[in-house]
């Protein structure tokens, strides 16, 4: 599987919005993020400018990932208990994709 790319707006939001990244490499954290992705709820862009541009967003718990042509644009991690309501996580494909990109599973 082919990892996404990260803008370097979005590695920024991600080292010091998301805990326990504060120091990830960028490969590190294309291949978290590139697995969040693939555990993620597709959701519909909320603004007409974001539909128009191609890009599609996901939740993956409280975390947004709008990704454009392959490459992680933007992140928005809310802190609403409520948000992510409709999300699961799926522990058996996230223990597998974690071995699969070399992510060490705590």
């Amino acid at each position: 599987m082919e990892l996404l790319n990260i803008s370097q707006k979005a590695l920024n939001y991600y080292r010091k919005h998301v805990r326990g990244n504060e120091g990830i490499t960028v490969d590190q954290a294309k291949r978290k993020l590139t697995r969040n992705v693939l555990l993620a709820k597709k959701l519909h862009p909320n603004c007409q400018e974001d539909i128009n541009k191609g890009n599609v967003l996901y939740q993956y718990g409280n975390l947004l990932i709008l990704v454009k042509d392959n490459c992680i644009i933007h992140l928005k991690n809310h802190y609403n208990v409520n948000s992510y309501r409709d999300w699961k996580l799926d522990r058996f494909k996230y223990v597998e994709l974690s071995k699969e990109f070399g992510i060490e599973v705590v």
